[in-house]
């Protein structure tokens, strides 16, 4: 991108744009000979003196921003500041969605435009606003989600979501399907533009006149991928291995994988990718509690919730969207990387705020003392699990005992790797 050679990429355009305008703007590699690096997509060494600086910027800049946006969203769906500071702790003390936040990646910018989405569908929602301006500000949210990568389609479901709140409003369909239209107008021109771009780049990598940079020529001679590193390309593997474990172990936090790692016997630094356990197991527990919700409403009460706080309309719709997700994964047949489990995670962060709400509204209302102190107690444990495994977010030595200790479960697979 930088250099404006053909890259034959198949993500979206925006998010390997926004590294590449992070490294153009810091420009830390000016006096190191990067020509290399654009002509292989599996990079085995980087050059001596190499920074990761301006990769890192937007990423880490809008992973950085996504928990004041986590709050924004919580504060928008049930208007409690207090509460809603608390319950950011999920996001805040997540210690594999904080590793992921200091990457050089597409996740911590997918997390931060789908934020906006939903932060924009529930103030849609709340207030009623179904206005022209309002769809297509949810549709350019999606389309831009989607430009960062392909799973942000999950989001075109707020709009059709939107719309039928809008008709239950309006006890008319010609609103909400002319709003729906512009906001699939919005979104068109998104997904236009990433079709346009990764066109260019595949013709132009397919007939260029460089052979490092023509598709058919670069697979065919095989000078830097096997069968093997394409099928990991797609990050979608046949197999587990040390990045990627069935869909169906995502939620009980099965697999760990080791980012980097400078280790002797006696001790050693490391950066893995590993879950709060606490975190992970609340989100787990609020999974089924949610899916016992939604399913008992549509069995025996089937009235609207959407008069009163809307608890129970936006517990269905995170269950829908959540559902939907996993079962994109789950129907592959096949192991995928556990990172991609973050998206639904969050959904399950928010379930445990409506949930909470869901049953004890009337206790906070009230302001019930126990309630607000068990609150409290609640996330002052999930901040102890975040420091306790925090050195092994943070690239911070211990020695081999303390490692040890962090290892609770055999299926983390969390292995004590001495540097060769």
């Amino acid at each position: 991108y930088i250099n404006n050679n053909p890259y034959p990429e198949f993500h979206p355009p925006l998010g390997i744009g926004l590294i590449a305008l992070g490294e153009t703007i810091l420009n830390p590699n000016a006096d190191v000979d990067t020509s290399g690096l654009g002509r292989i997509s599996v990079i085995r060494e980087f050059p001596e003196g190499f920074s990761f600086k301006g990769v890192r910027f937007f990423p880490v800049l809008l992973g950085s921003l996504s928990p004041l946006l986590f709050f924004l969203l919580l504060y928008n769906t049930v208007k409690n500041v207090h509460l809603a500071g608390l319950f950011s702790g999920f996001y805040l003390f997540e210690n594999s969605i904080i590793v992921h936040t200091r990457t050089a990646n597409f996740p911590p910018m997918e997390y931060f435009f789908m934020l906006i989405c939903l932060l924009v569908f529930t103030r849609m929602i709340k207030k009623r606003s179904f206005s022209i301006y309002s769809y297509l500000l949810l549709g350019a949210a999606v389309g831009v989600t989607m430009l960062i990568r392909s799973s942000g389609a999950l989001l075109i479901l707020l709009i059709i979501a939107a719309a039928l709140v809008h008709f239950n409003t309006e006890k008319s369909w010609k609103k909400p399907i002319k709003g729906t239209g512009f906001a699939i107008a919005s979104l068109s021109i998104f997904i236009a533009f990433s079709f346009m771009v990764n066109s260019y780049h595949l013709m132009a990598a397919l007939r260029g006149p460089d052979p490092d940079y023509r598709m058919a020529e670069y697979f065919a001679a095989n000078h830097s991928l096997n069968i093997t590193e394409l099928r990991r390309m797609s990050l979608i593997m046949p197999e587990e291995d040390e990045y990627s474990t069935s869909p169906f172990k995502w939620p009980f936090g099965y697999k760990s994988i080791v980012y980097a790692v400078n280790s002797s016997p006696d001790s050693g630094k490391f950066v893995i990718f590993h879950g709060n356990p606490a975190i992970w197991l609340i989100s787990l527990a609020v999974l089924f509690i949610s899916f016992a919700i939604f399913i008992s409403h549509y069995l025996w009460d089937r009235t609207p919730d959407i008069e009163s706080n809307g608890t129970l309309f936006f517990i269905r719709v995170y269950v829908f969207l959540y559902t939907v997700y996993m079962w994109f994964f789950i129907s592959m047949d096949r192991a995928v990387y556990i990172t991609y489990y973050h998206i639904p995670l969050i959904f399950s962060f928010l379930l445990a705020y409506l949930i909470f709400f869901h049953f004890f509204g009337k206790k906070v209302k009230e302001k019930n003392l126990i309630v607000h102190i068990s609150v409290i107690l609640f996330f002052f444990n999930f901040f102890a699990v975040y420091l306790f495994f925090s050195p092994i977010s943070y690239y911070r030595e211990i020695t081999y005992r303390e490692f040890v200790r962090r290892d609770w479960f055999r299926s983390w697979d969390l292995t004590y790797e001495v540097e060769r």
